[in-house]
């Protein structure tokens, strides 16, 4: 009987824990794609780094960028979408982050990258991490879509 119950019990978790699985690849939401560095391999030069950001869902009308503590951005941001075309933004500073704000929203399933140009990164740090939250249309608050890391290459030859 115990066994019964437990190969019972275990069927369950495993239907439940396979149903949670399948609901979360099939969620809707913008979520980080990827990120890259332009390498130029100098210490005390700006590098340009890129981020990804995939749109789910619902329309974005914004994305916040935090640096960590040592990394500066400059207002110096482009947009384009998957097509490589511009997406037309405003870039405004709140100290060190950067709030992208799109002239019109963001359609769903379109991929974003953002051009991040003369980013200072004085210590030059082989990794660097972004904040990355979103706003969405329809919602006041910020939603986070997680931090990203770029590998910026310095220091390596």
């Amino acid at each position: 009987m115990k066994r019964f119950l437990s190969a019972a019990t275990a069927t369950i978790v495993l239907l439940v824990f396979s149903a949670a699985a399948q609901a979360s690849s099939k969620a809707k939401v913008p979520h980080l794609a990827g990120s890259s560095a332009n390498s130029n391999n100098t210490r005390f030069q700006p590098g340009n780094y890129s981020l990804k950001v995939h749109v789910m869902g619902q329309e974005l009308s914004a994305l916040m960028i935090e640096p960590q503590a040592t990394i500066r951005l400059s207002q110096n941001i482009q947009v384009m979408d998957q097509l490589n075309k511009p997406v037309a933004a405003t870039v405004s500073m709140n100290g060190q982050t950067a709030m992208i704000s799109f002239a019109q929203p963001v359609k769903p399933d379109t991929i974003l990258r953002v051009d991040l140009q003369n980013v200072q990164n004085p210590n030059a740090l082989p990794n660097a991490l972004f904040s990355v939250s979103s706003q969405v249309v329809g919602l006041e608050s910020e939603i986070p879509l997680g931090t990203i890391q770029v590998v910026t290459h310095y220091g390596r030859l």
